[in-house]
């Protein structure tokens, strides 16, 4: 990324040139050269890596009862919202079962309510000694055996219940269909995939990069995420995790960055390329590639000092295309 600022210095492109001087008397003119100024633009260094687009979420939804298929009620690859029927699931069976134990709960519930006011009534006429503390005590007894029973209904009760919502399976999470995995009439046991669902609004990317890296990793630094389907441009994001380890095997340390989707153009799966920013220099010294003279003793330059260009040896950073930042040597 460069931002073009004002320049100053001026460097040299073309052939290289003996140092300045006066030319000795029968040697040749000097030759002339194409300059261009050192500028000074905002340089990013990067470390570039390799990885794969997932959902940020992903959810393979499954049968939780054996049961046959009724009724599909999604569309692969739609959105669906967190709580939506997904799959309707024949159901008759354990609905006639929950009718019978709602009407049990039912009637054992009327008996202890019953139990309750005979005890009352019981109550006043053992403080007079009509009734003996015996008797007295047989009904508390029966209250409180009664009160056991519609507990124990009532368990059994949220248990059907729970048994007839299995038969309604909804998305957990709001996101996007995948691959339908059953049809109407199939029949599923406890854990059959039904269908996944994926959140792509938030996706991720795991990375790795060399361990020598490490010291200048942190959560929170930019990316810029490449596809080949979209050639033309990036997708920005930041680092959301930094494993806390280093590979013994291949030496790097994985990462993870996050990029919103909000547009839908990018799938999990996809194969990227992610250029990591490791550090933002705002005013590097830059000059076109053309510039620079590798030698067996480092990088060179010509600058152009009264008139004559002069070597000066550099510390070349980081490249773009077309220029090339000087680390030494050079100042805009």
């Amino acid at each position: 990324t460069r931002t073009a600022r004002p320049l100053a210095v001026i460097a040299l492109l073309g052939l290289a040139l003996a140092c300045g001087g006066e030319a000795e008397h029968g040697a040749p003119p000097p030759v002339a050269v194409e300059a261009a100024r050192v500028r000074a633009e905002r340089v990013a260094e990067t470390v570039r890596a390799v990885g794969t687009l997932e959902a940020s979420e992903e959810a393979m939804i499954r049968a939780e009862v054996d049961a046959r298929v009724r009724q599909i009620h999604f569309e692969e690859g739609a959105p669906v919202a967190e709580g939506a029927l997904l799959v309707a699931l024949d159901d008759d069976e354990v609905r006639a079962e929950v009718s019978e134990m709602e009407a049990r709960a039912r009637q054992v519930a009327a008996r202890v309510e019953e139990n309750r006011r005979a005890l009352e009534r019981r109550r006043p006429l053992l403080e007079k000694r009509l009734v003996s503390e015996e008797e007295f005590r047989s009904q508390e007894m029966a209250v409180r055996a009664g009160e056991a029973a519609l507990e124990a209904a009532r368990a059994s009760l949220r248990a059907a219940r729970k048994r007839l919502a299995d038969h309604r399976i909804e998305a957990p999470l709001a996101g996007q269909a995948g691959e339908r995995l059953v049809s109407p009439g199939d029949f599923l046991q406890i854990g059959d995939p039904v269908v996944p669902i994926y959140v792509s609004e938030l996706l991720e990317v795991s990375f790795r990069v060399p361990e020598r890296h490490l010291d200048r990793l942190a959560p929170g630094q930019a990316v810029q995420v490449h596809v080949s389907a979209y050639s033309d441009g990036a997708f920005p994001g930041e680092v959301a995790f930094l494993d806390p380890s280093v590979d013994p095997l291949s030496r790097t340390v994985t990462l993870k960055a996050r990029l919103l989707n909000g547009e839908g153009m990018l799938r999990p799966g996809l194969f990227a390329h992610v250029d990591l920013v490791l550090a933002v220099r705002p005013d590097a010294a830059v000059v076109p590639e053309e510039a620079i003279v590798p030698r067996e003793d480092g990088d060179w330059v010509f600058v152009v000092e009264e008139g004559t260009a002069f070597r000066r040896r550099v510390e070349v950073g980081e490249r773009m295309p077309g220029y090339v930042e000087i680390l030494q040597g050079l100042v805009p």
